[in-house]
């Protein structure tokens, strides 16, 4: 199953996101959201992030919110070679 984020495009919180997806060569589904008002206010979204704001990143069973948060963990679970990060980088 491939990574879902959701976010609206113009967002550059979902966009460095996106970025980073498509630098390691993860495939995703980009669920646009965010643009109209009041739809992450839905009770299906607060599950996958009850702040209810945008980035979140599914992948399989975890979500994931805040885009640095976002960022760390892909590095993690899927980066290599130059991608590593210790905990007191600076996204």
């Amino acid at each position: 199953m491939p990574i879902s984020i959701y976010g609206r495009h113009t967002s550059y919180n979902v966009q460095k996101v996106l970025w980073l997806l498509d630098d390691l060569g993860i495939r995703y589904n980009h669920i646009e959201l965010g643009s109209n008002p009041g739809d992450t206010e839905t009770d299906e979204f607060g599950k996958l992030n009850p702040m209810r704001k945008i980035p979140v990143l599914v992948d399989g069973d975890k979500s994931i919110w805040e885009s640095n948060s976002i960022l760390r963990y892909l590095v993690s679970a899927y980066g290599s070679g130059g991608w590593n990060i210790d905990e007191d980088t600076e996204i």
